[in-house]
């Protein structure tokens, strides 16, 4: 027995019927009768204005909704860091990563912007200074980037210790095996290993 064609496995023998009780049983007429049907449930919309919206007055404002800072903190925590960034260009994994810090303040803008019955605008510069944005800052000795994988800290440590590193063989014509670890472990050994506390679990992480 001869396997069928893709053309057969995935034709319809059946026929359709049109509204007048005629069959359509080609191609061309079954198309014609489905893009009949699909447009007859269309809405056709009249030309002119818009019907105007209904007005609703609310005389109970919302007035008992509690912006818990534990649930804010746990919302933020189980934001999937692998996530892109939202309108505020905010990276995910700095929300999560930070949760237990912007709980309270999330809270507070909650709170004010339901009281106030308006929400903040982000356009709005009055009484604020706006911030500059930053992918990487320096603080302390670290080198902070907006990813949190302080590659940039990272690449410019071992690019110092390489170059103090080369610094030592040129001076030394010979360098023993104990001159060289105690060369090492004074001016190279601490500019790999500041700040380690820090950068070190987001190493772990990118591995």
């Amino acid at each position: 027995m001869e396997r069928p064609s893709v053309k057969q496995r995935y034709s319809y023998s059946w026929d359709l019927k049109r509204d007048d009780g005629t069959i359509a049983s080609t191609d061309k007429e079954k198309a014609q009768v489905l893009n009949d049907f699909f447009q007859s449930v269309f809405t056709e919309e009249p030309d002119g204005e818009l019907p105007k919206a209904p007005q609703f007055t609310f005389n109970s404002p919302l007035t008992n909704i509690d912006f818990k800072t534990e649930d804010i903190r746990k919302l933020l925590t189980k934001l999937k860091s692998g996530k892109a960034a939202g309108p505020d260009d905010i990276p995910t994994i700095l929300l999560t990563e930070t949760a237990e810090a912007l709980a309270l303040p999330i809270s507070i803008i909650f709170r004010k912007s339901l009281d106030e019955g308006r929400v903040p605008n982000k356009n709005s510069t009055r009484g604020k200074h706006p911030l500059k944005t930053s992918k990487a800052e320096k603080d302390l000795g670290v080198i902070v980037d907006s990813q949190l994988n302080f590659k940039d800290h990272i690449s410019q440590a071992t690019t110092k210790a390489s170059r103090i590193l080369g610094v030592i063989r040129r001076s030394f014509d010979h360098l023993t095996d104990h001159t060289f670890v105690q060369l090492y472990k004074a001016p190279v050994r601490p500019i790999l290993e500041y700040g380690h506390s820090v950068w070190q679990p987001a190493l772990e992480t990118v591995q």
